[in-house]
């Protein structure tokens, strides 16, 4: 599989350079060969904006072949606000973390096998307009929970064990783990969901 090297202008003139947030290399994964799959990479810039203050989100799947995507953008978590179908911007509240942040990147792949999954700066909108977060408990993106996590809460919350525990146990039995005791909190509306929608289902 074929190197990926590719060189980007970044534009610094947002930020100043004590607070510019570093941009991922471009290519597979750490900068290396093009990845095997769209995961891997994905990964590896997750990694890269958990250890430098900042979350990613992927969207716009597109560039299809026997319907799986080869092409992928990639944006700030704290990117554009939201437009009212009139074109406005619509105000959030203030604890909202989309601030309007411009970057944006790619993930894509060869539809025929010629390239595995490389990742691209956009050539202009490629320098976050905010610091870094403090702390990695900041952001969202940090503090996703995985199946298994919520599978772990709700074996806990079905026993009656409180939140506050529920929250210490998370911490003993997934060692770096990011989570919040509001996290916790949500979590287990979810789960009651879940249950609510189970036990409907099994009366209808």
């Amino acid at each position: 599989m074929s190197l990926f090297i590719h060189s980007r202008s970044v534009n610094t003139k947002l930020l100043s350079p004590s607070k510019t947030i570093p941009n991922p290399p471009e290519g597979g994964p750490e900068g290396g060969p093009a990845a095997d799959s769209v995961d891997e990479l994905w990964d590896s810039l997750c990694r890269h904006a958990r250890e430098h203050g900042y979350g990613i989100v992927r969207l716009n799947a597109s560039n299809y072949k026997d319907g799986k995507p080869f092409y992928y953008t990639v944006k700030c978590n704290r990117g554009p606000r939201e437009r009212s179908k009139a074109g406005t911007v619509r105000q959030r509240a203030s604890s909202s973390k989309k601030i309007g942040c411009t970057w944006r990147g790619s993930l894509s792949a060869s539809r025929y096998g010629a390239q595995g999954w490389v990742f691209k700066l956009h050539a202009t909108d490629n320098t976050h307009t905010h610091p870094a977060n403090d702390s990695p408990h900041q952001d969202p993106f940090n503090r996703q929970l995985t199946e298994e996590h919520l599978s772990h809460i709700s074996d806990l919350y079905g026993t009656g064990v409180k939140a506050g525990e529920i929250h210490k146990s998370l911490e003993a039995t997934f060692p770096g783990i990011i989570v919040t005791y509001k996290d916790v909190l949500n979590a287990i509306q979810k789960v009651k969901r879940k249950k609510a929608r189970e036990v409907a289902d099994q009366e209808s």
